[in-house]
Parts: C-alpha cells; structure tokens; sequence
C-alpha cells in the first residue's frame, strides 16, 4: 500500500490532534522521534507551524500550513489514482457516522428534551448504549480495513479505535467520549476529519 511522506503524516497530525507535541506526532505515525523533530523546525522556518502556550500548549498549524497540507493530500490522491477508493469509503462511512454521533449522545445525555446528563448510575441502561457501540464498531472496522489496504497513513484509526473500545469494554466509562484523552469519539472525531482532509471537503459540505 501506498505510503505517506513524512511532512504530510506531520502536517495532518497536528490536523487531526489541534495541538500536539513531536511525542504525540511520533507515537501516531509510529515515526523516529528525532525526524519529527526535525520536520516540524523545517515547516516553522516555512511558516507552516508555531509552537504557541496557554490553555492548549503544543505545535499547531498555521493558515499557511493548513493550505500547505490539503496541497499535499490532494497531489498524493492525485499521485496514487485513490480518490474515488477514499470516496466510495467516505460514502460507506458517512450513515454510520451519523449512528456513532447518535450513540454518543445518549451515553452523555439520558433524555435530551429533560436535559438530564447520564451519570451512569443504570448499569442496565450503559450496557445497552454499549452494546450500540459495539454494533457501530462491527459495521466501521471493515470501511477503515478497507481504507486502511488504500493508504498505509489511515491504518492509525482502526488499531486506535479497537483500543479505545477495549477501555470501554474493561468498564473505563471515560474511553467512551472523554475529551482528554483518545477515547472512541476522539479517535472517530479525527478520523472523519482525516476522510474530509484528504478528499478535500469541510465539515460545512456535509450539512449544506
């Protein structure tokens, strides 16, 4: 399978993560810390990435580095003929991702209209939204394998999301939706903005 170089993988990490440090981009792309190291001092001279510090510390991209990353995901479609493979998977993935947002809600809310947040108290009533995921994560992992077979840059969501299953499954109710760390909704959260990225598309063409 095709390969991504290594300012791209860099470039669409801090994509996907908002704010990240060289250990983050690394362990994502399973990368030689030092190369990670040494891409994002190249793309800082070029003004593609500042370090900033604050409420979100780390490396992120600029408006430049932005522009200069959807170039590269569009010449590296364009490079491997995959646009319509990575268009056929977004097709497959985009109902599901309507259930997964659905699923996620009512893990977080018990009844919406009521405003009642889930403080998972019902063990009977977690298993089931549970179960849910479960049946999400069944009818996903064979889009992302299939993603995963076109370019070797998308094969991160699939290991990441079994993980952050495996957490749930083991009772860590966090790796469901926490925010703070690479829980189910995190990962898938980056995942849809990887397909958006790479086929050139904003979250608004979605709705509009």
């Amino acid at each position: 399978m095709p390969s991504s170089e290594l300012g791209l993988l860099v470039l669409q990490g801090l994509r996907l993560a908002g704010f990240a440090s060289p250990t983050d981009i690394s362990t994502m792309y399973s990368l030689p810390l030092a190369e990670v190291d040494s891409e994002l001092a190249a793309q800082e001279m070029q003004g593609h990435v500042v370090y900033r510090q604050g409420m979100a510390t780390g490396w992120t991209l600029t408006a430049s580095g932005r522009l200069e990353g959807e170039r590269r995901l569009a010449d590296e479609l364009d490079r491997y003929g995959l646009k319509a493979d990575i268009a056929g998977a977004y097709a497959a993935f985009k109902p599901v991702n309507t259930e997964l947002l659905t699923v996620c809600s009512k893990w977080q809310v018990v009844d919406v209209e009521l405003g009642l947040l889930n403080n998972h108290d019902n063990q009977a009533y977690d298993d089931e939204v549970q179960d849910e995921l479960r049946r999400i994560h069944s009818a996903i992992i064979p889009i992302v394998d299939l993603l995963a077979e076109s370019l070797d840059r998308l094969s991160i969501h699939g290991d990441r999301l079994r993980y952050a299953l495996h957490r749930v499954n083991r009772g860590e109710s966090a790796w469901f939706t926490g925010a703070r760390i690479d829980s189910y909704h995190t990962v898938w959260f980056q995942m849809h903005e990887d397909l958006l990225a790479t086929l050139g598309l904003e979250r608004a063409d979605e709705t509009g």
